[in-house]
């Protein structure tokens, strides 16, 4: 099983149990996963998110020499997927992006996704630069994460007043780039079947509750672009892989769900 949303580093509001990478890994690897999808949490707060984006980079290079060398533990070996943070609201984007890609490349990493934070950036999805950053993310075979939330609205910190993404702006926007892989994060259960309206458009389902959790998101998304999202350790990664095993499924669809749409936005490029 993989999980498609994870973060590491530290979150303002709220005290993790897991900043660093290994911490993480370790973590992760408790509750049964095999791999995920990992971005630095501090780029979303940062005035610019390279300073994290470098940090977390050259953390998971640090890690996967450690794999390598044999120093970490082989036969519990855990796959990190990195997805930087890249915010197209800043006019240097196209460089974010090509240092974040030559910075991988050194390193041997992939980068099989970026991942944006329209919201905390102070921008709209219909921001032309959002374009500009699709066409190309479309043009290299790479999945666009477009994160929605953080944290539940109702449990915020009082002094942060974080505007609600648009669904169907978002659904509008992967009419607009059909090419592109889009991973919705941090949905509710109320807006998958708008998501699903999208053929591009996959979504995970940290955010994702009701009392039949994996029966009703199946009857609102197609299991072919659904996925296992933990949000750790801002959540419990136990509480995320619990998700997919909510109900009894057919085997294909587990297999769909735990790990094959993993593989099809992020596995390619690993």
């Amino acid at each position: 099983m993989y999980d498609a949303s994870a973060f590491c580093g530290s979150w303002a509001y709220r005290q993790v149990t897991a900043r660093f990478l290994e911490e993480l890994i370790s973590q992760l690897k408790e509750a049964g996963l095999a791999g995920a999808a990992i971005s630095p949490v501090e780029a979303i707060l940062h005035p610019e998110p390279m300073t994290a984006n470098r940090r977390f980079l050259k953390e998971c290079a640090a890690c996967a020499a450690a794999a390598a060398a044999g120093t970490a533990d082989r036969s519990r070996a855990f796959a990190v997927y990195p997805v930087p943070v890249i915010d197209p609201n800043l006019s240097n984007w196209e460089e974010q992006l090509a240092e974040c890609m030559a910075l991988a490349n050194s390193h041997r990493l992939p980068v099989p996704a970026v991942k944006i934070f329209p919201n905390y950036h102070g921008y709209e999805i219909d921001l032309p630069a959002l374009d500009a950053l699709a066409q190309s993310l479309a043009a290299m075979g790479i999945t666009l994460c477009v994160q929605l939330r953080m944290e539940d609205e109702r449990a915020r910190h009082r002094t942060v007043n974080v505007p609600p993404l648009s669904i169907p702006d978002i659904v509008a926007f992967a009419g607009c780039h059909p090419e592109l892989s889009i991973l919705v994060c941090a949905p509710y259960m109320r807006d998958l079947a708008e998501l699903n309206s999208a053929p591009n458009i996959s979504v995970e389902m940290s955010f994702v509750e009701s009392g039949h959790l994996l029966r009703d998101a199946l009857r609102h998304m197609t299991a072919s672009r659904l996925l296992v999202g933990t949000h750790a350790p801002l959540f419990i990664p136990a509480v995320g892989v619990a998700k997919a095993k909510a109900d009894v499924v057919e085997a294909e669809v587990f297999a769909q769900i735990s790990t094959d749409n993993f593989m099809r936005l992020f596995g390619a490029k690993h």
